[in-house]
């Protein structure tokens, strides 16, 4: 007869009362996650591919990564760097990033990408190294002009040939950095080669600052990575000039219910005969006109964006949060709002707004 220890008895007595909690044993709750994450991979097998030698994963981005045409197939591979992160403990490991099939990168999709890859890189103890050989010039040219080869102390590659698109190196900022506004938008005047109108763009950058790292880092958010990463581009012979802005905060759909103003945004909601979703949550953070710390002496927020595209007469605001999507454009000075659902999320919050800057001496 084999005696039961007192430590098995206690073991045994554990798990009948977190059975009859309703829980389930730390057994079974580990089976659980595996078959979750099996069955992740196995519903983005189109875009990861596992090497069974080593049992580690690489991701594998499409032709084009562009946020707005082809949004679906550029933010998957981009959110599962967050993902596979999470993972970690489950003894999930990833090999390598494959952007050699990159031909087209746009500007916001080269800071979300480059956010997240910082993110994941600061977390593992900084182990990527870029492998360019087979990158496309154009691709490798826009993230060197963007810095993203200095996040691995990499040398710089040349600059885009065609010279056309001129990309403002990223500024990376936590909240209480307002300050960086003004050297961004020096940047900024440098590569559109005439003056912006300043006071104008330099309110947009700082509003854009304060108050989405106010949306996405509220003070109960106390381990999270609290920064954002903006940048801008310019082109020449469109005379374009866009700039981004992006954080990975929990989302302006989910700050906004926390917010001090969250009733007059319900009012809103119901008075625009909206439901309750992430993109008419996005719309009344944008016409509330107020950040949710209710200051007194601070901007207008979002609506100082949409000041600055409304004096140039031609451009655009994106908002992307969650699951979310809001566009202000104003074409020869007529504007139109659109809404729309994401199917698949954002992780926190990108702010692109364009405008087209006329050549010097002509009047708009």
């Amino acid at each position: 007869m084999i005696k039961v220890t007192q430590r098995e008895i206690e073991r045994i007595k554990r798990f009948n009362l977190t059975l009859r909690k309703g829980g389930k044993s730390s057994r079974v709750k580990k089976k659980g996650r595996v078959q979750y994450i099996n069955n992740w991979f196995q519903e983005n097998s189109d875009f990861i591919s596992l090497e069974k030698s080593s049992g580690r994963y690489t991701v594998v981005f499409p032709e084009s990564l562009n946020l707005y045409d082809g949004f679906n197939q550029s933010i998957k591979p981009i959110n599962s760097l967050r993902k596979i992160l999470s993972f970690k403990r489950g003894g999930v490991r990833l090999r390598a990033l494959d952007l050699n099939a990159i031909q087209d990168i746009s500007t916001p999709a080269s800071l979300v990408l480059t956010a997240e890859i910082d993110n994941w890189n600061t977390k593992n103890g900084r182990k990527l190294t870029p492998q360019t050989e087979r990158w496309h010039p154009n691709v490798r040219g826009t993230l060197s002009e963007l810095g993203f080869f200095e996040l691995f102390n990499y040398q710089p590659c040349a600059p885009n040939s065609n010279g056309l698109v001129k990309v403002v190196k990223f500024i990376k900022g936590k909240p209480g950095d307002e300050d960086k506004a003004k050297h961004l938008r020096e940047q900024i005047e440098k590569i559109v080669g005439s003056r912006v109108k300043r006071p104008p763009l330099f309110q947009a950058l700082s509003e854009a600052i304060t108050n989405v790292t106010h949306h996405a880092y509220p003070k109960e958010i106390i381990k999270a990575r609290k920064h954002w990463y903006m940048t801008a581009s310019f082109c020449e012979q469109s005379r374009k000039l866009k700039v981004a802005f992006y954080d990975q905060g929990i989302g302006i759909p989910s700050s906004l219910p926390k917010s001090k103003f969250w009733e007059s945004a319900k009012g809103y909601i119901a008075k625009m005969g909206l439901i309750n979703d992430h993109p008419s949550l996005i719309a009344a953070a944008v016409e509330m006109g107020r950040t949710s710390t209710n200051s007194g002496n601070r901007g207008k927020g979002l609506q100082d964006l949409l000041e600055f595209i409304r004096q140039y007469g031609n451009g655009y605001l994106s908002i992307m949060s969650q699951r979310g999507h809001y566009r202000f454009s104003c074409i020869e000075r007529q504007e139109k709002i659109q809404k729309n659902s994401l199917d698949f999320p954002i992780m926190g919050t990108l702010i692109i707004w364009s405008v087209t800057i006329p050549e010097r001496g002509v009047m708009q």
